[in-house]
């Protein structure tokens, strides 16, 4: 979603729970999306198959991003 100046991404599943799809970045590839634009990252629960694609080879994967994860009330 683009809003303003910001490119903002909603969860980072990569299409399963052990880590090893690849849905999310051959979305991203298709539209011609690199992670290094993506300003803004939404998460909209900390379940690993919504998170697994925020690190890759233990490095952030969107590394321009600020994460968004809604403190537990």
């Amino acid at each position: 979603m683009k809003k303003n100046n910001h490119l903002i991404l909603f969860d980072t599943g990569t299409g399963d729970i052990n880590g090893k799809g690849r849905k999310l970045f051959d979305v991203l590839f298709r539209v011609s999306i690199k992670p290094e634009p993506i300003t803004d990252i939404v998460i909209t629960h900390g379940h690993l198959d919504y998170i697994r694609g925020l690190v890759r080879g233990n490095k952030p994967t969107f590394s321009n991003a600020v994460v968004y994860l809604k403190k537990r009330s």
